[in-house]
């Protein structure tokens, strides 16, 4: 019995040793967000998609002739827009001006995801989850405000945000085969980590990013 168990393992493992692999590059352009929950008095709070995109390099695995699994190594680029707008009270509760912001974020990450996927044709749909470690996030801020008939206007510039050292969340993706070497990829990834620093306002934020793109094979043996 125990024999038979591992002449089961080593058929099992010789299956993925040597079945087909792929090795190339693969790029990607869409747009993100991350998400807020700030919510004011007196104001209204948007945020907005913006252009990003991801580069990097992918391995997979064939696992017969329906099945892959796979990962990524990824610099991802995450964009993000916040509009302000918020009266400003006086005494009496009278309001006496008008302030508005306008927020851009940059957030940079290196992105790993692990995924299973269905083959059918050219035709392939991956799912899986991704992990990112937060390397670098920067913002600039476009302010103009109203006070009694007088108007401000100031831009502010924040070279070193605090966001979680890390993020994860499902990513699902659709590959459509070109050539035998040539892929066109279609990608959603939604963060279900909350990024904020705690005690920051109670603030939550999510990464969502949605991508076009291309995956390019350099060997496939």
């Amino acid at each position: 019995m125990k024999k038979a168990q591992i002449l089961f393992v080593l058929l099992v493992l010789n299956s993925i040793v040597f079945c087909q692999q792929n090795f190339g590059i693969t790029i990607d352009g869409g747009m993100s967000k991350v998400s807020s929950s700030l919510v004011f008095n007196n104001s209204t709070w948007d945020v907005k998609f913006l252009p990003s995109g991801n580069a990097g390099i992918f391995y997979t695995k064939i696992l017969g002739k329906k099945s892959i699994i796979g990962t990524e190594l990824l610099f991802m680029q995450i964009e993000s827009k916040i509009l302000t707008e918020m009266d400003i009270i006086g005494p009496n509760e009278t309001i006496i001006g008008h302030a508005s912001s306008n927020l851009t974020e940059n957030l940079s990450y290196i992105g790993i995801p692990l995924y299973y996927g269905f083959r059918f044709k050219g035709i392939t749909l991956q799912i899986g989850l991704q992990g990112s470690i937060f390397l670098k996030g920067t913002a600039k801020s476009k302010n103009h405000a109203t006070l009694n008939g007088e108007e401000q206007y100031n831009e502010n510039i924040y070279d070193d945000l605090a966001f979680a050292f890390y993020d994860f969340g499902p990513k699902a993706s659709f590959l459509y085969k070109i050539t035998d070497k040539l892929l066109v990829t279609a990608s959603y990834y939604y963060g279900i980590k909350n990024i904020g620093k705690e005690n920051f306002l109670d603030d939550i934020n999510k990464i969502q990013q949605v991508t076009l793109g291309l995956k390019y094979i350099i060997i496939n043996k």
